[in-house]
């Protein structure tokens, strides 16, 4: 009888609780968490981008771009140990790696191994797992190797570093026991995008090429940043070449003859140094060097710089512009409601090579640079 009565008690555990009973699960127990993410806010620009203020945002401003494919993304969950978010002391408690993969026209995050030659392995079934409370969320892109401290990542120049913070979510038990879907706030890129370009604006310009674009005097690479923090640009002692073939000539429908873009790390205000290798016709590639003035490289900003043969000169032009927004510099210098466009300063033409079918090549004197003073209306002089 005894016996049957122990029976008796462990069925009624097992089977007696009602679904009322069931849902109300004990802390400590664990379910599946999935992510999806709209995209990256475009920054707001505004002329302070030269002096190195953050753009002011506006949420009816901010325009929202989905992540392309194949981008890699980390999320880090944090639970707080304070009433706000401080990623500097609170408690970590797990990582993984997610890469982004169309399905049926939209975009969405896959779980996902990343080697350490970058190869990504795509792994269907293998969901975070998280007990039930309340967290933080860092998302980082890409997925970017975190410190034994799990707070800190490296970031090199030719990254675009992104990052969110989507705070206090409760993570509870889903209806039927199902994966509870996540959604990230939008990534803000935390480094800056640089544009050159040569543009069609001489008739006896068949063809130029921008052949490399080495930079001085910059934020040193690599730097060191907390999950979400912006980066700490330190002094301006470092030095960046864009990867080959970030530049190709363009082809007849382009604005650009020839034109490429990369990223950097964020810069202070300060002047910093320019070396171009450009070839115009068929001429031989020239070595053009410039003290570009001071200047600042804002995150989440692209700073656009176009070669223009102008008469006796060849000038170097600015604008600052929402990430990937490609630059028009077919209107007046200062016309009202265009893009604001700076001269940043020019080399002379020392002569012209003459070949037949009537191209004209430049010859660059390389050592004329001469740099221009700007005003709020981006119209560049010669600096006294």
């Amino acid at each position: 009888m005894k016996r049957l009565l122990l029976l008796t008690s462990g069925l009624l555990v097992l089977f007696g609780c009602s679904k009322s009973e069931q849902a109300a699960e004990p802390e400590g127990e664990k379910i599946a968490v999935a992510f999806t993410l709209p995209g990256i806010g475009a920054e707001v620009v505004s002329s302070d981008c030269l002096t190195g203020t953050r753009a002011g945002e506006a949420d009816e401003d901010v325009e929202i771009v989905p992540l392309d494919e194949q981008v890699t993304l980390r999320v880090v969950v944090y639970r707080r140990k304070g009433t706000n978010a401080d990623i500097a002391n609170d408690t970590y408690v797990t990582d993984a790696t997610y890469v982004t993969v169309k399905e049926d026209e939209h975009v969405v995050l896959k779980p996902c191994a990343i080697a350490s030659d970058g190869t990504v392995t795509v792994k269907e079934s293998e969901l975070m797992q998280l007990r039930f409370g309340t967290y933080d969320f860092y998302a980082a892109t890409p997925a970017l190797a975190l410190d034994a401290d799990h707070r800190k990542v490296v970031v090199n120049h030719g990254v675009d570093y992104a990052t969110s913070l989507t705070g206090a979510v409760e993570v509870k038990l889903q209806p039927g026991g199902g994966t509870q879907q996540i959604e990230l706030a939008n990534l803000e890129r935390k480094c800056s995008r640089l544009h050159f370009s040569i543009s069609r604006a001489h008739q006896n310009i068949a063809k130029a090429a921008i052949n490399s674009v080495k930079l001085g005097k910059m934020t040193k690479s690599p730097a060191t940043a907390l999950l979400h923090a912006a980066i700490t640009t330190g002094d301006n002692t470092g030095e960046y070449q864009f990867p080959t073939g970030t530049f190709a000539e363009l082809n007849e429908t382009s604005k650009f003859l020839s034109a490429g873009a990369d990223e950097v790390l964020p810069k202070s205000k300060a002047a910093f140094e320019l070396a171009l290798n450009v070839a115009f016709n068929d001429g031989d590639p020239q070595d053009l060097k410039a003290t570009v003035p001071e200047i600042a490289f804002v995150p989440g900003v692209e700073y656009c710089f176009n070669l223009r043969l102008n008469g006796d000169m060849l000038e170097l032009r600015l604008q600052v512009l929402p990430w990937n927004e490609v630059p028009e510099w077919n209107t007046e210098v200062g016309n009202p409601g265009s893009a604001i466009i700076i001269i940043v300063g020019s080399w002379e033409i020392a002569g012209w090579n003459t070949s037949f079918g009537g191209q004209f090549t430049p010859v660059i004197s390389t050592d004329s640079w001469t740099e221009r003073s700007w005003d709020a209306d981006g119209v560049g002089r010669p600096k006294a």
